[in-house]
């Protein structure tokens, strides 16, 4: 009896992956030309335009591949859209008016959630398209690495004797350092998921060491305390299995904390790094007025992001935002967005866990989910919203997992490998030459 071809039963997406990793590069672009290379045109017209490029890119993708939205994502478009519409409708009958950036973010969002969940689920990767987007996103890294050593080769030498870290900005072709910060905080990530089932090799230690020093050249603490967080939680997870990540990274922090103890570099990290007299750097105030717009704006649907950051201003803020995904999130639409985003965030993760991905990538993501929610609580990570920040943020935490979760089962992906008519699944990395027609005989 032939057994029916794996086509006809599950049809992959060779491309994803790249596509993925296009729509990085897209939304990094108006960074680097406008805020880093200087090209006078108006910021927010240049992100907007990025958006439209990747939006259209992944629409013209569906197209091709005759793919369609996954269900439940276009009712859950669809309640975000009414939410969104709820909230501007409610600050127009307050204020009179509202802002127009809050109706194009309310569109984006929507727009967002369709392509990159509802679209992005649709197309199933197989593992070499994965390992394209995660080696790609590496190669990224390393670029990014070495444009900010040729930026700032001055500058680094004169860290050990800095009385300020804002003395100085390494952010490599992005537009602040907390910027690059996140985005090395996502290749650490990248590079534990690519290396998972792996054994490391020099070239793996060798970036990893460049990926850790250009982080702490960034001196942005959200960035480094999530990445923090990731290791101690992924060696917690794989403690019952693999007892020597924890050991190495309990080793590691002791070693470091002997260094700086005993060294003058101990003092330069607390001064330049942890930046104790700087204690929250404004953000506790920043907070409490982002808390006072909310009690009094709009508790259940808030009062828009830019008009927030509007009215927070008029309270004395000093900055765009309000450097909390919480807070943003409640100033921008109230309990029922954040409510709305946490059960999005639940359904994505819930896929994972009733997946047949592998415990190492599923501890890599866990760890990563719990890093992250570390980072969200002291800075303005982003879902589904126009720009650099909330691309690579729903990229890997909505788009990724969701990938992740539609792999084929080990036993699908022996089975690509094997001849026609046969059913006896392949040992691991090894793959059996097809035979000759006459021999099927």
């Amino acid at each position: 009896m032939r057994t029916r071809p794996l086509s006809s039963r599950r049809r992959f997406h060779p491309g994803t992956g790249t596509i993925l990793l296009t729509l990085i590069v897209v939304a990094i672009v108006p960074v680097t030309v406008v805020q880093v290379i200087g090209v006078p045109v108006p910021f927010t017209a240049a992100v907007a335009a990025g958006y439209a490029v990747q939006t259209g890119i992944v629409v013209f993708v569906a197209s091709r591949w005759r793919i369609q939205p996954r269900d439940p994502w276009i009712w859950i478009a669809l309640v975000y859209g009414i939410l969104q519409l709820a909230t501007l409708l409610s600050v127009g009958f307050r204020y009179g008016t509202y802002d127009l950036m809050d109706l194009m973010g309310a569109v984006a969002g929507t727009v967002g959630i369709v392509v990159y969940a509802g679209l992005v689920q649709a197309m199933r990767p197989d593992e070499a398209d994965l390992r394209k987007f995660l080696t790609g996103f590496l190669w990224l890294t390393l670029a990014a690495i070495i444009v900010n050593s040729v930026l700032h080769a001055q500058d680094i030498p004169q860290l050990l004797n800095a009385s300020s870290s804002y003395q100085f900005e390494l952010s490599s072709f992005f537009a602040n350092r907390n910027q690059f910060g996140y985005f090395l905080f996502l290749s650490i990530v990248a590079h534990a998921l690519c290396l998972a089932g792996r054994r490391p090799r020099l070239h793996n230690v060798g970036l990893f060491g460049l990926q850790i020093v250009s982080l702490l050249l960034t001196m942005s603490r959200g960035s480094i305390a999530a990445t923090i967080i990731f290791a101690v939680v992924f060696a917690l997870l794989q403690l019952r299995t693999r007892a020597r990540y924890f050991i190495a990274t309990v080793m590691a922090a002791a070693t470091a904390g002997t260094i700086m103890l005993l060294t003058d570099i101990g003092s330069t990290v607390r001064d330049l790094v942890l930046r104790p007299s700087a204690a929250l750097a404004g953000r506790d105030v920043v907070w409490g007025i982002g808390l006072d717009i909310w009690r009094e704006h709009g508790i259940l649907l808030g009062s828009g992001g830019f008009r927030g950051v509007t009215l927070a201003q008029e309270h004395g803020m000093q900055f765009s935002e309000f450097h909390s995904f919480l807070i943003e999130t409640l100033v921008s639409g109230g309990l029922a967005e954040l409510l709305f985003l946490f059960a999005v965030l639940a359904l994505v993760w819930t896929r994972v866990v009733k997946s047949s991905l592998d415990s190492r990538r599923r501890h890599v993501l866990f760890a990563s989910a719990v890093g992250v929610a570390g980072l969200s609580c002291v800075e303005s990570v982003s879902l589904f919203t126009i720009g650099l920040v909330g691309t690579i943020f729903t990229i890997f935490f909505i788009s990724l997992p969701l990938l992740c979760a539609e792999l084929a089962p080990p036993t699908d992906r022996n089975r690509r490998s094997l001849p026609a008519g046969s059913t006896r699944p392949l040992p691991a990395g090894r793959h059996r030459r097809p035979l000759p027609a006459k021999e099927y005989r």
